[in-house]
């Protein structure tokens, strides 16, 4: 099919997406429409998947499934995003509550910041049973402006028994100086780099790199982006612990 474009054209498709998004997003806050979903992370050591990764996605008035990159944006432009994010971290916390399996919540540096958010977070791990059942697996660093305040919440979140993991290590030279002033329990390597180990020299040299200083340091590693055998045998053979992946899961809703 052929669409013969105009100036106007395209900037009205554009507002009416937006628009239709906006009305989305409400609904979405007003009727508790945030849909956890998730993505297994397998356990290299006992060959059994034993974490998620908890993964938003929001649901429209007829079911449909919107993913982040249809929305985000959007939320957070308009305001959106502190509410859709509380609702997505009260549902993830109360679904882990009392199983023996771990998550991974993300939280924005903005969550953070976020009073209203942190103070649940916290209010709910002094009272969850198991806390070492929360990962909080902070994102985007390399917009952290002051260290100070991450890092009170990362000592807070330790003292309750929970746990930090940091995102997309690798992707900056200033995410890889934020490894350092984190007190993390986990790093998770950018996806490019894992996804490149078998073809590019670099990209496995500076995992293998990475491998052997989080054992120095008693971090452990989550590789994302496994998708096939060559891959997962690159991460096992320098000893990573976990592996997170289309080869071993997709995205879905816990049944």
């Amino acid at each position: 099919f052929f669409l013969h474009y105009t100036s106007d054209l395209g900037l009205e498709q554009i507002h009416a997406r937006k628009l239709k998004m906006l009305k989305i997003l409400n609904d979405a806050v007003a009727n508790s429409r945030v849909i956890p979903y998730f993505q297994g992370i397998r356990d290299n050591v006992s060959s059994r998947i034993d974490m998620y990764e908890s993964l938003m996605r929001i649901q429209d008035e007829q079911g449909y499934i919107y993913t982040p990159d249809r929305f985000m944006d959007i939320a957070k432009e308009y305001g959106f995003y502190p509410d859709i994010s509380h609702q997505m971290i009260s549902k993830v916390m109360t679904m882990f509550r009392d199983g023996s399996e771990s998550v991974t919540i993300n939280l924005n540096i903005s969550d953070i910041y976020n009073y209203k958010i942190v103070r649940f977070i916290l209010k709910y791990l002094k009272n969850a049973p198991h806390p070492e059942n929360y990962v909080f697996e902070l994102t985007e660093t390399e917009e952290i402006e002051d260290y100070q305040i991450i890092g009170e919440f990362v000592e807070q979140i330790h003292q309750l028994g929970g746990r930090v993991a940091i995102d997309d290590f690798g992707s900056g030279f200033s995410n890889i100086v934020n490894v350092f002033k984190i007190k993390s329990d986990f790093i998770k390597i950018d996806g490019e780099i894992v996804r490149n180990i078998g073809k590019d020299i670099y990209a496995r040299e500076f995992l293998e790199m990475i491998a052997g200083w989080a054992g120095k340091h008693d971090k452990e590693i989550i590789a994302e982006f496994i998708e096939n055998e060559e891959i997962q045998g690159v991460i096992c053979e320098n000893g990573i612990r976990h592996s997170q992946g289309y080869l071993f899961s997709k995205p879905s809703e816990l049944v």
